[in-house]
């Protein structure tokens, strides 16, 4: 009986033992690099070593290109390398990936990086890339571009040619988005009328400013309490930018804003819509009654 239990005591402790999870030793970040090393033949222009996953160990994020030119890297490829994995994420053919905009944020239950690609023109295209164990996955409804604002806030950007009403004028239109801990969720605009507008304090005024020398068309009020007008003159389609705080409307724009005038600085042009994205999370009602 003796010899049984003690049997029965060695499997008992073999089985404890099977349990307790084997502590793998983080890599390093030489380890990592030389393992991107072992993959391309590109030189590493960038090579950031995060914890990207939040799994309290260490990854890398890199960036690589043949050429480096003034612009910027010149047809780069992006790679996500953790202990067990070497991955080529993206290849931005024919672009230029700007240096200064390679970005990484801290938020909710994970890290993002984002980056700017180009031709040396106006116009940009983001890139946004979040982590999970050894995958990394890209960021869906980032717009044209995307810039973080704080607090898993994210101002995202549409391109089009609306600026005038035959259909040319490039316009680079501001919408807006929170991240939830798992997706981005686009702040939806909610249609409202003139009259609802003119029940928050300076309401009034602002459409009266408007209706000087324009026609005005669709409102729309976001949940980050961001308003819209648009509005048209006799060519173009412009809109402007409210703020609704404390139901007080105030234009909204920022300290380079050219004009003179705040409804000026307020103005852009081209047509706001209610979405632009298909991750969408719309008001309830207008919250001033």
């Amino acid at each position: 009986m003796k010899r049984k239990s003690k049997i029965v005591m060695i499997v008992a402790l073999i089985g404890i033992l099977l349990m307790i999870p084997v502590q793998t030793k983080a890599a390093t970040q030489n380890s990592l690099r030389s393992k991107l090393e072992a993959n391309t033949s590109e030189t590493i222009r960038k090579f950031i070593y995060a914890d990207m996953n939040d799994d309290g160990k260490k990854e890398a994020f890199a960036i690589t290109s043949k050429y480096e030119e003034e612009l910027g890297y010149l047809n780069a490829k992006i790679w996500y390398v953790t202990q067990s994995t070497c991955q080529e994420i993206v290849s931005c053919d024919g672009w230029y990936l700007y240096p200064d905009s390679v970005k990484i944020y801290k938020l909710k239950k994970t890290k993002m990086v984002t980056f700017n690609v180009g031709a040396g023109g106006s116009g940009e295209l983001s890139y946004a890339y979040i982590f999970k164990e050894n995958q990394a996955y890209t960021v869906d409804g980032i717009g044209d571009k995307i810039t973080y604002l704080g607090k898993n806030q994210f101002e995202i950007t549409d391109s089009q040619f609306d600026n005038f009403k035959d259909g040319s004028g490039h316009t680079w239109n501001k919408y807006y988005a929170k991240w939830d801990g798992t997706k981005l969720v686009e702040y939806g605009g909610l249609k409202i009328s003139q009259t609802q507008l003119k029940k928050a304090k300076n309401g009034a005024k602002i459409l009266r400013q408007i209706k000087k020398k324009s026609r005005i068309g669709s409102i729309y009020y976001r949940a980050n309490g961001m308003v819209f007008i648009n509005y048209t003159t006799e060519e173009a389609n412009l809109n402007v930018a409210l703020k609704l705080k404390n139901g007080i409307l105030t234009y909204y724009y920022k300290d380079d804003a050219y004009g003179t005038t705040k409804l000026e600085k307020a103005t852009n042009g081209g047509i706001i819509h209610k979405a632009i994205t298909k991750c969408v999370k719309y008001p309830k009602k207008f919250p001033v009654e």
